[in-house]
């Protein structure tokens, strides 16, 4: 999902519709976040010409995240790339190989607060004129038990994000076992467009969401009927759910009643498909 951030169609109208209301001024706000290689080597500014932009330098690269040296600031981008050509990771003894130098940094390591701060630099999203948080989930990590607890080490991000397993981090001869973390990244998006991995994609936030909430539904007699209470805990989500931005993260509950003969005797929350989930109050 971060490959596919520059050519997500939802961004790219988003974008376009700020560029438009502020007659420019949103500049670079968006695309730092969404193709922070293609505004560092000049091949954008505001986003407008991804089309025209190498898919080399669209999205969050590979490179711009294991080339992180610093964090400058926890929102809006605040990672600094040191440009160096040494591939950072988590890895504090890498193996040497021709295909670029290595190196160790906090920031990629997932058992690092760092590696959190890391990530909130860009789920982070302050209006700096105003002070308004549009996007608030790293700030809001930080108060929960994830992130403050008697274990040693934080709960990171990429602890949940980005499972591990045993494997070769180098395909050198001889290279020892490491753990090996995963790169897709799930949480709740996936790809709106033809993309590669979108099917997995598609069963890994599955997966991740399974885990996170925790339904319970009570069916009581009442005076007038029948009454279901329907109640979601997060018990998985070291943040609240749903995160994000607050206009673009929703989530609703649909509860459908059958009888014995499967005829529906009761629906609430139920869309049709390319039915409008969202509809204003009137």
């Amino acid at each position: 999902m971060h490959a596919y951030a520059a050519d997500d169609p939802i961004f790219i109208a988003m974008n376009k519709k700020g560029q438009r209301e502020t007659n420019g001024a949103l500049g670079s706000f968006c695309v730092k976040c969404h193709a922070p290689m293609a505004l560092l080597e000049g091949a954008t500014t505001d986003g407008l010409n991804l089309e025209e932009v190498p898919q080399s330098l669209k999205g969050v690269t590979c490179y711009f995240c294991h080339q992180a040296s610093a964090i400058e600031a926890e929102h809006n981008n605040g990672i600094i790339i040191n440009e160096d050509g040494v591939m950072r990771a988590a890895i504090k003894d890498p193996i040497k190989t021709s295909a670029h130098a290595s190196g160790y940094s906090e920031f990629l390591d997932r058992r690092s607060e760092a590696s959190s701060r890391m990530c909130g630099s860009c789920h982070d999203i302050v209006v700096e004129e105003t002070a308004l948080k549009l996007e608030t989930t790293f700030i809001d990590w930080n108060e929960t038990l994830y992130a403050k607890n008697d274990l040693g080490a934080p709960l990171s991000c990429g602890a949940c994000h980005m499972g591990e397993s045993l494997g070769q981090a180098a395909q050198v001869e001889g290279a020892p076992e490491r753990r090996i973390h995963r790169h897709n990244v799930p949480a709740v998006d996936v790809p709106l467009i033809d993309w590669p991995g979108k099917e997995s994609m598609i069963d890994a936030v599955k997966g991740e969401l399974f885990s996170v909430i925790a339904p319970e539904i009570c069916v009581e007699q009442s005076p007038t009927g029948v009454e279901v209470k329907v109640t979601l805990e997060n018990v998985g989500a070291g943040h609240p759910f749903p995160s994000g931005a607050t206009h673009d993260r929703r989530a609703w509950v649909e509860v459908t009643g059958f009888d014995s003969d499967d005829n529906i005797l009761f629906q609430s929350g139920a869309f049709e498909d390319q039915e409008e989930v969202v509809k204003s109050a009137d």
